[in-house]
C-alpha cells in the first residue's frame, strides 16, 4: 500500500470510527497497522476503540505500541493506565499513570484516575493526594471530587465525605454518578430531611435513570434502598455487563476423574468478619472422604480464631489478596477446583469479577451477597424456601437452589462471655431496651419512624442502637427529638473486644426490632444465638427475608410480619404483654441447640448434596436448572 493510501485508509477509520461504525473502522485500523505498524494514529485510535468496545486487554497491546512509537505522548501513556485498570493489573497502571504525570505534572486526568487505582487497593490516604491534586488543578472537577468523597468515607471522615458528594453533585446536577452516591451515603448518615428541603432527583426517579444500561453503578447499595428484585436484577445485570472484562475462552480445562469433588471458596472474608465467623465450623465439618476443600483467600492474616480456624481446616490454601482478577482466576484454574463458590459477590472486597473467564465449570453465588450478580457466568445461588422461593427465579441469573433450612451457616462453639450489667452498658436498668444492632444505613426513615411510635407508647423504654458514625448518630438524635422523643432515649453501644463480649451484651436487651428493606443478617443470628427474640418485616427481595428465614429455622414464625403496620403492632403488643414476651424468650432459648438453626453438621451435609448435584448435572451435560435439597440428618 503506497503512502497516500495508507492515509487515505487511516482517514477512512476515524471517519467511521466517528460514526460509531466500529467493526468497520477496526479493519480500517487494522490495515493500516498491517502495513506501516509504527503508525502512532491507528495504534493509539484501535485502543480506544477496544477501549469503547470494552476489551481493555486488547487495548493494552495497542497502547504499547503507540507509547513505544512516540514516548512524549501523554494521551497514550494514560489511555495505557486505563486499560491496565480496566483488567485490575494496578501495578502496571500506577506505572502508565505516574508515567503522563511525569510528562505532564498538571495533567489533572491523570492524578484523577491514578486515585482511582490507589483506591481499589485500599491505599486511600495515597488516593486522597491524587484527588487533592487533581482538584487543585481543576477546581471544576466533579468526578475528582466524587473520588475524594468515596475515599474520605473509607478514611471515615463523614462530614467531609459527605461535603465532597455533596460538591460533586453541584459541580455537575446531572452527574448521575454524584446522585447515586450523594443518595447512598445520605443513607449511611441519616440525612433524610436534608434530601428533602432540595431541589434534588427523588429516589424515585433515580430508580427509574438506574433502569438504563447507561447508568450502571454498584448493585450493593441498592439493596438497602429499594425492596424490588426486579430492578435489582437489571441493576446487576447493567453493571456487570458494562463492569466485568471480556473473556472469549473459559480458563477450566476438563481434569483427571478424581474419587472427590474439588469445591473452592473464594473470598476476600476469610477472618474475623461475618462470614468468616459463621461459616469456620462448616469448613472443619465437611466430608473429606468425598470433598476436597481449597480457599482462594482474598484477605490476610488478621490474627482472628476465625482466620485461624478456616486455615488450618482448608485442604489447599491460595492466597489472592491484591492480585488481579486475571491472576486470580488462573489460579483457580490451577487448582483444578470443580465448583467454585463465590463468597463475597458486589459487597466491598468482593472478587466476583475474576469468574468472568470462567476458571471452574461450576461457580455458584453464596452467602456473602443477597441478590443476585446478573452474571451469565455464575451458574448457581443458593438460597432456602424462605430467602428465595421459585418465584423469585425470573429476577435471578443464576439458578436457585434451595437448601432445606436457612442459607446461613452457624458456629455452635461460638463463645458467650458473662452478661455485664445494664449500668455497664449504658442503659437505664429498669427499662424496656428495643435494639437494633445494624449499621446506620440499613436504618431507613419509615423504619425509624416505626421505632419512634413504639418509644411514644411504651413509657420507661430505650432504644439501643449500634454506633456507626458521628454523623448518623447526631442525626438520629435529632430525628427523635423532631419526632417528640428525648434524645437521651437513643442509646448507642460502642464496639467491644469480641464477638463473645457483643453476644453477652445482646442478652440485656427485651426485643430486636429489624430493618427493612435489608434485614438484620449475621446480626439476626447473633441476637437469636444470645437468646433474645425478633420482630421483622418480611420484605420482597432477598436482602429483606433474611431473618424471616432464621426465625423460621428456631420456630417462631409468630415473630413474622409482611407489613410496617404489623410488624408496628406486634412489637407494641409484645413490650406491652411481658409475660408473653416472656414465654417467646424462653421458646427462643430451649429451640436454639435444638433446632435447625445450631445444626451445622446437618446443614454441612445439605450443601454438601446441594453440590453433589450441581456436580452430577455438569458431568451429565445438563445445564444448570433450579432444585431444592432434601433434609439430611448428620
Amino acid at each position: 500500500m503506497a503512502p497516500k493510501d495508507i492515509a487515505k485508509t487511516y482517514q477512512e477509520a476515524l471517519a467511521l470510527h466517528s460514526q460509531n461504525q466500529l467493526d468497520k473502522a477496526q479493519r480500517r485500523y487494522r490495515n493500516v497497522i498491517a502495513e506501516a505498524p509504527g503508525h502512532f494514529g491507528a495504534r493509539h485510535h484501535l485502543g480506544i476503540l477496544r477501549l469503547q468496545q470494552g476489551r481493555p486487554e486488547e487495548a493494552i497491546e495497542q497502547f504499547k505500541a503507540a507509547a513505544a512509537i512516540n514516548p512524549a505522548n501523554v494521551d497514550a501513556w494514560s489511555n495505557l493506565g486505563t486499560s491496565y485498570a480496566g483488567c485490575l493489573r494496578h501495578a502496571e497502571a500506577l506505572d502508565a499513570f505516574s508515567k503522563a504525570i511525569e510528562l505532564k505534572p498538571d495533567y489533572a486526568f491523570a492524578h484523577n484516575n491514578r486515585g482511582n487505582v490507589l483506591f481499589d487497593l485500599s491505599r486511600y490516604d495515597e488516593a486522597l493526594e491524587c484527588y487533592d491534586r487533581a482538584l487543585a488543578l481543576d477546581a471544576n472537577y466533579a468526578v475528582a471530587s466524587y473520588g475524594r468523597a468515596k475515599t474520605l468515607a473509607q478514611l471515615k471522615r463523614y462530614t467531609e465525605a459527605l461535603a465532597s458528594y455533596e460538591s460533586a453533585l453541584t459541580l455537575e446536577p446531572d452527574n448521575f454518578d454524584a446522585i447515586y452516591w450523594t443518595l447512598v451515603w445520605r443513607a449511611k448518615f441519616c440525612t433524610w430531611a436534608d434530601a428533602e428541603r432540595e431541589n434534588r432527583p427523588s429516589g424515585e426517579a433515580l430508580i427509574q435513570q438506574m433502569r438504563s444500561a447507561t447508568n450502571y453503578q454498584d448493585p450493593f447499595p441498592l439493596l438497602s434502598l429499594v425492596d424490588d428484585p426486579k430492578l435489582h436484577y437489571e441493576v446487576a445485570s447493567n453493571y456487570v455487563r458494562n463492569k466485568a472484562p471480556k473473556a472469549d475462552k473459559p480458563l477450566w480445562r476438563p481434569g483427571p476423574k478424581r474419587d472427590r469433588i474439588r469445591v473452592g471458596y473464594l473470598s476476600a472474608d476469610l477472618r474475623g468478619h461475618p462470614v468468616g465467623i459463621l461459616m469456620s465450623e462448616l469448613v472443619e465439618l465437611h466430608d473429606r472422604q468425598q470433598f476436597e476443600i481449597v480457599g482462594f483467600v482474598g484477605n490476610d492474616d488478621d490474627g482472628s480464631e476465625a482466620y485461624k480456624r478456616i486455615t488450618r481446616a482448608l485442604d489447599v490454601t491460595v492466597p489472592v489478596a491484591r492480585m488481579p482478577v486475571e491472576q486470580i482466576a488462573r489460579s483457580i484454574a490451577d487448582a483444578g477446583v470443580d465448583i467454585l463458590v463465590d463468597i463475597g459477590g458486589y459487597t466491598q472486597g468482593g472478587l466476583t469479577m475474576a469468574l468472568v473467564h470462567r476458571p471452574a465449570p461450576v461457580q455458584v453465588n453464596w452467602l456473602g451477597y443477597p441478590g443476585t450478580t446478573g452474571a451469565p457466568f455464575m451458574d448457581y445461588v443458593i438460597g432456602d424456601p424462605v430467602v428465595l422461593p421459585f418465584e423469585l427465579q425470573p429476577y435471578f441469573a443464576e439458578q436457585i437452589v434451595q437448601l432445606p433450612h436457612c442459607y446461613l451457616p452457624n458456629d455452635r462453639k461460638r463463645d458467650i462471655a458473662p452478661m455485664p450489667t445494664r449500668a455497664a452498658a449504658g442503659l437505664p436498668e429498669d427499662a424496656f431496651v428495643f435494639c437494633c444492632f445494624n449499621i446506620a444505613g440499613k436504618i431507613t426513615r419509615p423504619v425509624f419512624e416505626v421505632w419512634m411510635r413504639l418509644l411514644s407508647q411504651t413509657s420507661n423504654s430505650v432504644l439501643w442502637l449500634a454506633y456507626d458514625n458521628d454523623v448518623a448518630c447526631d442525626n438520629l438524635r435529632h430525628a427523635a427529638v423532631r419526632g417528640g422523643i428525648d434524645a437521651d432515649r437513643i442509646v448507642f453501644a460502642r464496639r467491644v473486644p469480641t464477638v463473645a463480649d457483643h453476644l453477652a451484651r445482646i442478652g440485656l436487651a427485651d426485643l430486636f426490632l429489624d430493618t427493612l428493606p435489608y434485614n438484620a443478617h449475621a446480626t439476626a443470628s447473633d441476637a437469636l444465638y444470645a437468646g433474645c427474640p425478633l420482630v421483622t418485616c418480611r420484605g420482597h427481595a432477598f436482602a429483606g427475608r433474611v431473618s424471616a428465614s432464621l426465625l423460621t429455622d428456631v420456630g417462631l414464625t409468630e415473630l413474622v410480619t409482611d407489613s410496617l403496620q404489623d410488624y408496628e403492632r406486634l412489637a407494641l403488643d409484645l413490650a406491652r404483654d411481658r409475660s408473653r414476651l416472656q414465654m417467646l424468650t424462653q421458646r427462643l432459648r430451649a429451640n436454639v441447640r435444638t433446632s435447625p438453626f445450631l445444626d451445622t453438621p446437618s446443614f454441612t451435609r445439605n450443601i454438601e448434596s446441594a453440590y453433589a448435584t450441581m456436580w452430577q448435572s455438569h458431568i451429565a451435560g445438563e445445564k444448570p436448572r433450579p432444585f431444592a435439597v432434601g433434609d439430611r440428618k448428620a
